[in-house]
């Protein structure tokens, strides 16, 4: 209704009067404007400051990070050992030719091999070179012994011949088994047990070894089976049928690239 008044909440009789905090006044130009702007120009340099550490700190965290992860993988790669280390194989030998030379690619029932010569009158256990049969071994993947002499004449046509110690079987046996029984994998490749009882000391591998990888003149011996390592003789070591040498081709195989087994 007008002009009737508006009633006050009564307050009861010995509350306290709230106190507002005293602040001193901002009088334009008075003693503590100055003082506050600085104040606040100080925590915020204060704050930057603060935020470009952490900055750092993260960059130099991540940069510390890269630099470990990629000093293992460095490490990792330089300190790991090569398939050859691995399967315990020595480096790739060059042998001597056949004893005399002049019969080092003689074909056996020629003068003056009339008959086949011992193997341990060869430059190597298995041999690489030396006499040898008229005809060629055929490339394959072999569960018992070949014809040593058909083989080495093989190995004239840059043919790469895997003996491994017969009773192995090993994961690493059916590796290579299996690979080089791919027919787009096996053109001059002969994988064998090497077992001539009748041939005295040549009549095995040499002792500690179960692979020895063979190629015209040259030779690797390993302890252990591998297809990586077998994968890398071939590459340097054989030449497919009817091509010539390639860059990565190491060997002095003098009729390379001729078919075998016909």
């Amino acid at each position: 209704m007008a002009g009737r008044r508006k009633r006050t909440a009564s307050r009861p009789e010995g509350a306290s009067v709230p106190l507002k905090p005293a602040v001193a006044p901002a009088t334009p130009g008075g003693p503590n404007r100055p003082a506050r702007k600085e104040e606040a120009r100080r925590q915020r340099a204060a704050l930057q400051r603060k935020m470009s550490r952490r900055r750092t700190y993260r960059v130099v965290s991540l940069i510390v990070a890269f630099v470990l992860v990629a000093g293992g993988i460095v490490a990792f790669v330089v300190l790991r050992p090569t398939a050859a280390e691995a399967a315990g194989c020595g480096p790739v030998r060059v042998i001597p030719p056949y004893n005399p030379q002049s019969e080092d690619r003689t074909h056996i029932g020629q003068a003056p091999v009339a008959t086949p010569p011992p193997l341990s009158t060869y430059s190597s256990v298995p041999p690489t070179s030396g006499p040898h049969d008229p005809h060629s071994q055929a490339a394959g993947v072999y569960s018992d012994p070949p014809p040593i002499y058909m083989t080495l004449h093989s190995l004239e046509h840059a043919t790469v011949e895997v003996w491994y110690r017969p009773g192995t079987t090993s994961s690493a046996l059916a590796d290579i088994q299996d690979f080089y029984r791919i027919t787009a994998n096996n053109d001059h490749v002969i994988v064998a047990p090497y077992s001539y009882p009748d041939q005295g000391a040549a009549r095995t591998l040499p002792a500690g070894k179960q692979m020895v990888l063979t190629a015209w003149h040259h030779m690797q011996s390993c302890d252990k089976l591998s297809l990586d390592v077998v994968k890398g003789f071939v590459k340097h070591y054989r030449i497919l049928t009817g091509q010539g040498a390639s860059a990565a081709y190491k060997g002095d195989a003098p009729e390379p690239g001729l078919p075998i087994g016909a």
